[in-house]
């Protein structure tokens, strides 16, 4: 298996930092939480997130980024559906049941 080496930064404070080639970088999670939960999303050193909002503050506030291009949550939606019309799972549109696992129901024999 390829596994990445992330290195792992945690601060005096609590706030987290995840980097790989001393870029921030995270696949499973944010790239950065604050300790007052604040969360950031980073691929490659790029704000990005492909599942929701790559900046999520702990207000609630939420900013939508593709490749580091910030979208508005209309444009980031529209963006993000068009590139996924032919996957079998989009988690934006439905992040709990997928289409093909649907199907699998509809084919069981009860």
């Amino acid at each position: 298996m390829n596994y990445k080496k992330y290195t792992v930064k945690e601060y005096a404070n609590g706030d987290k930092a995840w980097f790989i080639n001393g870029k921030l970088h995270r696949e499973d999670g944010p790239a950065i939480e604050y300790a007052n939960g604040t969360k950031y999303w980073y691929l490659n050193g790029k704000r990005h997130r492909e599942d929701g909002p790559a900046i999520e503050w702990a207000n609630g506030d939420k900013y939508w980024y593709l490749n580091n291009v910030e979208y508005s949550e209309e444009e980031y939606l529209k963006k993000i559906n068009k590139e996924c019309l032919g996957c079998s799972y989009n988690p934006v549109i439905n992040p709990v049941i997928s289409p093909s696992f649907l199907n699998a129901i509809d084919q069981l024999e009860i």
